[in-house]
């Protein structure tokens, strides 16, 4: 050790007070460089030290208690050498020394009551070289009684190297502990900053708090007395003493964390901000858990970014019992006759003490994450911090525990950069009611820079069972049959059941997806909602919007999904009567389903040249019922944001209606009729979400979104209402029940999710969204009623084909099978030159790679969406959907034309469809309307089928000043049934009257066995000058049977030409009708 002296702290150094021998002093003592005897440096201690612990030079500075181990409070570390050496720590709230030129800081000294509020000391700054010290603890604070606590700040961390270092490390905030009182945690100490190089200082977390709960005793006596009358010769005084222990709180707040320093000037990351501290109330007050600290800031060229945002402290309530204790204290005094008087009281009894409990607590909420913090001119901005857990045990409905929001995502770099992400929210959980935090925003960015994504939204989780409550519907089929069977037509049925019990009870809420960042070149995309599960409720939370951007505007956060899954034994009155005054019956249900899902909206995509897409529909899983959530609408705008909108977002799958309830009704009227039957109830039900409508531009408008997909369970959401009427009239009286194949796709009522409509466009309008579709899956109704599909197919047979016996060569499971059906299809946009094409209706085809390849057996087709309207040209109408099925399919009819200023749009053409018992193609749409050009009529679907198949009729020409044709007839075919194709359309008249269109041709039919008839041709449009021809008949065409060919569509008034009759494989189709001034058509020529 080489030593010239002794050092002390600055404040208690003398350099007068020194008598070492120096060479600036005295040219003639040795070099302290010089080796010598060691005995000789050590004597040295009244000296400067130059070299060593506490040297001037070279060397760590000293402890602060090394320098006065007496000291108390504000002990500041040494210094350290001025050319090499660290700073001394700091004690009892004293700053950390400052290093040398090079070294690190020291640390500062943890804070103690009584002095600067308890605050932490800050830690020791670098010089040149090095890093920063560590902030000192903030004190932490105990109180008892019903008194508050608050804990201390920490200190901030020093200042690291200005050429390179890394700053210092925020002090952590003192805890604060109550029994009763309020308890706020102390702020963490922000991080040190970096010079020209190095990393920012993390900042110190939060310090936690408790309100942990004081025992508060309150009595209350009454005393009653009986006896003691004119009359009675014995009294009796009795006191009831009850005592109240209630478990007083206060609230409780953690502490925010600390602040995450700079990033070193030129390069280097920044600091992270510090978490939040947590919090904890045993009692009704709330918990609420500490804000994050905000990321630091980026460094000039980028480097590793901007500090990321702290992560929110959680806040947790355990609530406390409320006990009350009673005693009943009894005496007596008596007297021997009414006339004496009365005797002395008898010594007291007191009876064993008896408790009952109850429980209560309070709200439980997470706190904020941080923002991120933000770039310089170059670099990404920092992520959001996380939102903290919020929980609470509490079992009131109205008390929550609650996620904290997700912090906002740093600004990208000016010139370059990527805007942060924004922070996810927290997780919300509490048996009766949660609620998920909601995401942070995406930060914005600069000149070359695309915004950030913002955070998806916590879960809401809610798992309580205990009183509940439900709705059992009763089906209107069942009371419309109810009341024409047995009543006289009086509907005594009430539409549903208002019914109570024990089960699932819990609300989960998710939280909203943030938005999207804004940015100069691309906006940022929404962050996705959040979960929400109950096991009575679960919502999730919407999709964030997309943010804004010059070029394309971000995407729409999807919805969060859903699920619901809880059971309940209810029962509730049957009937009420009088407005309520007497109940009639009861009915009972035990484990019924009661989840409700609903799943979030999906979020609205970002403006910008290219609009932003929709967000999808959350998904929605409901026992009892599930609702899809709606997708979002396209980026939309006005014409100097938006040129091309956004499409809409899809919407969202729903399953619900997926089970039935042992429903039992009992009861008797009037005591005349007693009634006690179990009733297999289908409960609930499943709602797709809508497409998005497609956002508006001012050249090309947005597509619509595709209608989502339900899957469920429930015959009443299937079947038209009159079909179930007529089926339960059946099967009561015996009739049984008698219906031909051809009724088959006739029986299906269901209505499925919508398209979104096309945007508008300034020339161009957007398609509309593809229709949804209904799934039915006959394997869970027949395990449901026990039936065994397959066995009930044996010895069925279809034209010729044995069904059963076909199954199980092929070793086909029949339980895949499914019922499937189609959504209408969206309109399409107004366009300032086009207007857009309706969209298509949803197809019931579900094919898979496995036999049966096609495992519907029922599909019935949505309808095509009507075009858009065109400032030249009207859309056209969108086609139906095409209904493959292997039992029975039906085709989805066209949608109709767009007006048109100019020129109308087509209608569109009606689905084919495919079926073994029968196929109906769907009808061709009509043309639209405009001052000159009508539209076309659109053509009918095709059909092919083993049994019966016909083809759909073509669409009516709309008017104009030359109006639209008629469109075709669909064609059909079949192998050994009836084949009838489909008629042809009529043709439009002119606006002005003079004119008619020709009518379309009709649809050729042929069969292999079978009878086959052509499709008549449709009549011509009726015109004061000239009316249009009809259309020709179709072909007629029939190996094994009679083929009839159609007949020829009837001119239109005035002098409109017939059209010809069909060719037919045993006759001729009849000649069309002509026209007032016209001759006949020709039956065996072509027009």
């Amino acid at each position: 050790m080489f030593a010239a002296g002794a050092a002390a702290a600055d404040a208690d150094s003398d350099p007068a007070a020194s008598t070492a021998c120096t060479l600036l002093s005295d040219p003639g003592c040795a070099s302290p460089f010089a080796l010598g005897d060691p005995s000789a440096i050590d004597q040295a201690a009244a000296g400067l030290r130059l070299i060593g612990p506490g040297g001037l030079l070279i060397g760590n500075g000293l402890d602060a208690l090394e320098l006065d181990p007496t000291c108390t409070e504000n002990c500041a570390g040494g210094r350290g050498g001025l050319l090499w050496g660290n700073g001394g720590n700091g004690a009892y709230g004293g700053i950390g020394g400052a290093a040398g030129l090079i070294g690190n800081g020291g640390a500062g000294g943890d804070g103690v009551l009584g002095f600067n509020d308890g605050r932490g000391g800050n830690g020791g700054a670098a010089g040149l070289l090095g890093n920063g010290g560590a902030g000192g603890a903030g004190a932490s604070v105990t109180a008892t009684g019903l008194d508050d606590a608050i804990g201390a700040a920490g200190g901030d961390g020093g200042r690291g190297g200005l050429i390179f270092g890394s700053g210092g490390v925020g002090g952590a905030g003192g805890s604060a502990t109550t029994a009763g009182g309020n308890a706020v945690g102390g702020a963490g100490g922000a991080g040190g900053v970096a010079g020209l190089l190095g990393f920012g200082g993390v900042g110190g977390a939060g310090g936690t708090a408790a309100s942990e709960g004081e025992v508060v005793p309150e009595t209350k006596s009454t005393t009653t007395t009986s006896g003691g009358g004119i009359f009675d010769t014995r009294e009796t005084r009795t006191t009831t003493t009850e005592t109240t222990y209630t478990v007083v709180t206060g609230n409780a707040t953690g502490g925010a964390g600390g602040a995450g320093g700079t990033a070193g000037l030129l390069l280097g990351a920044a600091g992270a901000g510090g978490v939040g501290g947590d919090a904890t109330v045993s009692g009704t007050s709330t918990a609420q858990g500490g804000t994050g600290g905000a990321g630091g800031a980026g460094t000039l060229l980028g480097g590793a970014g901007a500090g990321a945002g702290g992560v929110g402290g959680a806040g947790t309530n355990v609530g406390s019992e409320t006990t009350i204790e009673t005693v009943v204290t009894t005496t007596t005094r008596t007297r021997s006759n009414i006339i004496s008087g009365w005797g002395s009281w008898s010594a007291p009894t007191t009876s064993e003490p008896t408790t009952r409990t109850t429980f209560a607590a309070g709200a439980g909420v997470g706190g904020d994450g941080g923002r991120g913090g933000d770039a310089a001119a170059v670099g990404n901005g920092g992520t959001g911090g996380a939102g903290g857990l919020g929980s609470t045990v509490s079992l009131d409905p109205a008390v929550a525990g609650t996620g904290g929001s997700g912090g906002a995502g740093g600004d990208g770099g000016s010139v370059l950069g990527v805007g942060g992400t924004g922070g996810a929210g927290g997780t919300g959980t509490g048996p009766r009611l949660s609620v998920g935090g909601s995401g942070g925003s995406g930060g914005n960015a600069g000149f070359l820079g695309v915004g950030g994504s913002g955070g998806q939204g916590g879960l809401g989780s809610a798992d309580g069972v205990g009183r509940t409550s439900t709705t059992i519907e009763i089906p209107g089929a069942i009371r419309e049959f109810v009341s024409d069977t047995y009543t006289g037509g009086y509907d005594i049925l009430p539409a549903s059941v208002a019914a109570t019990g024990t089960g699932g009870n819990g609300t989960g809420i998710g939280g909203a997806g943030g938005a999207g960042g804004n940015g100069n070149l691309f906006g940022g995309w929404g962050g996705t909602g959040g979960s929400g599960y109950g096991t009575q409720n679960g919502v999730g939370g919407a999709g964030g919007d997309g943010g804004a951007g010059t070029l394309g505007g971000g995407r729409g956060g999807d919805g969060g999904a859903a699920n619901a899954d809880g059971v309940a034994d209810v029962e509730g009155p049957l009937l009420k009567l009088l407005g309520g005054l007497f109940e009639v019956g009861k009915a009972k249900a035990e484990g019924i389903a009661v989840g409700t899902a609903t799943g979030g909206a999906g979020g609205a995509g970002g403006t910008g040249i290219f609009g932003g897409r929709g967000g999808d529909g959350g998904s929605a899983d409901g026992n009892l019922t599930g609702n899809g959530g709606a997708g979002g609408v396209g980026g939309s705008g006005d014409e100097t944001s938006v040129w091309f909108g956004g499409a809409g977002g899809t919407g969202g799958t729903a399953t619900g209606g997926t089970t039935f309830a042992n429903l039992n009704l009992s009861g008797n009227i009037l005591d005349l009729f007693t009634f006690d039957e179990n009733v297999p109830l289908p409960v609930g039900h499943a709602t797709a979400g809508n497409g998005g409508d497609g956002g508006d531009g001012s050249i090309v408008g947005g597509n619509g979104g595709r209608g989502g997909t339900r899957y469920y369970l429930n015959p009443f959401d299937l079947l038209d209402e009159d079909v179930v009427v007529e089926l339960l009239k059946a099967y009561t009286d015996g009739s049984g029940i008698d219906f031909d194949l051809s009724q088959l796709t006739g029986l299906i009522g269901a209505e499925e999710a919508t398209g979104g409509n096309g945007g508008a466009g300034g020339l161009i309008g957007g398609t509309g969204g593809t229709g949804g579709q209904g799934i039915f899956a006959m394997g869970g109704l027949a395990d449901l009623f026990g039936i065994d599909i397959n066995s009930f197919l044996d010895n069925m047979d279809v034209g010729g084909i044995d069904v059963g016996q076909l199954v199980q060569a092929l070793g086909i499971d029949i339980n895949r099978f499914t019922i499937v059906t189609g959504g209408t299809g969206g309109n399409g946009g107004a366009g300032g030159v086009f207007g857009g094409t309706g969209g298509q209706g949803g197809s019931s085809g579900d094919f898979s790679f496995q036999l049966p390849f096609l495992h519907t057996l029922l599909g019935v087709a949505g309808d095509g969406g009507n075009g858009g309207k065109g400032g030249l040209f009207g859309g056209p109408g969108g086609s139906g959907g095409t209904g493959w099925a292997l039992a029975g399919g039906k085709g989805g009819d066209g949608g109709d034309g767009g007006e048109g200023d100019f020129a109308a749009g087509n209608g569109g053409a009606g689905g084919s469809a495919t079926g073994i018992a029968i196929a109906t193609g769907g009808d061709g749409g009509n043309g639209g309307e405009a001052p000159t050009y009508g539209g076309a009529g659109g053509n009918g679907g095709n059909a092919a089928s083993v049994v019966s198949a016909t083809g759909g009729s073509g669409g009516n020409g709309g008017s104009g000043e030359v109006p639209g044709s008629g469109g075709d007839g669909g064609n059909s075919a079949t192998i050994s049934g009836g084949s009838v194709a489909g008629a042809g359309g009529n043709g439009g008249t002119s606006t002005d009257g003079t004119t008619g269109a020709r009518g379309g041709r009709g649809g050729s039919a042929a069969s292999i066995t079978g009878d086959s008839e052509g499709g008549a041709g449709g009549k011509g449009g009726t015109g004061t000058r000239r009316g249009g021809r009809g259309g020709s008949g179709g072909f007629g065409i029939a190996f094994g049977g009679t083929g009839v060919g159609g007949n020829g569509g009837d001119g239109g008034t005035v002098a409109g030409p017939g059209g010809n009759g069909g060719l037919g494989t045993s006759q001729n189709g009849d000649n069309g009708s002509s026209g007032s001034d016209s001759g006949g058509g020709d039956s065996s020529g072509d027009d």
